[in-house]
């Protein structure tokens, strides 16, 4: 997720001298090109709170979790892209297992915003759509721990649910 902010610091400009003509651009000096750069991350994540297909209101936890490792590609000065994959545990019984593509969009030193897909390829194949908020904080070390909260429908089997699930874990840069 954006827990990569310690990643993004801008590139510090030098402006050369100017030209008295406006058609040359000023020339750049010493600006370091943007180089793309992976991390890890390992998370654990819950629902607080469900509504069912054609369901009249929302049912509170649902005692899950579902732990995921991935990896991640900062893309750009603000942008990230991650696969993570992980199963699915209720009450201590293995329910499903899921691929989740993502983007990331860094909001701020300490803010993101989370979109991507989730494709849960056991024991059903279905197609969910997320999208969400995060914080995290960067770390000399590396290391960025985060929290996230994502709203997320299953929508590939035509009856789309609703959930608000919580996200807590960290990445790390080496």
């Amino acid at each position: 997720m954006a827990k990569f902010a310690h990643l993004l610091l801008p590139a510090i400009l030098t402006v050369g001298a100017g030209s008295a003509r406006a058609d040359v651009p000023e020339l750049r000096v010493g600006a370091a090109p943007f180089q793309p750069s992976a991390y890890l991350v390992a998370m654990t994540g819950t629902t607080l709170a469900y509504r069912a297909p054609a369901a009249d209101g929302f049912a509170g936890p649902q005692r899950d979790i579902t732990p995921m490792a991935g990896f991640g590609v900062v893309a750009g000065e603000h942008l990230a892209v991650e696969l993570d994959a992980g199963p699915t545990v209720v009450d201590g019984d293995y329910v499903a297992f899921s691929l989740v593509p993502s983007v990331i969009r860094l909001l701020g030193d300490h803010a993101y915003a989370v979109a991507g897909v989730s494709f849960l390829v056991d024991p059903e194949p279905n197609v969910g759509l997320l999208a969400g908020f995060g914080v995290t904080h960067a770390f000399a070390s590396g290391v960025a721990p985060f929290l996230t909260t994502t709203v997320i429908s299953n929508v590939g089997q035509g009856h789309p649910d609703l959930a608000l699930a919580l996200t807590a874990g960290a990445t790390f840069t080496p």
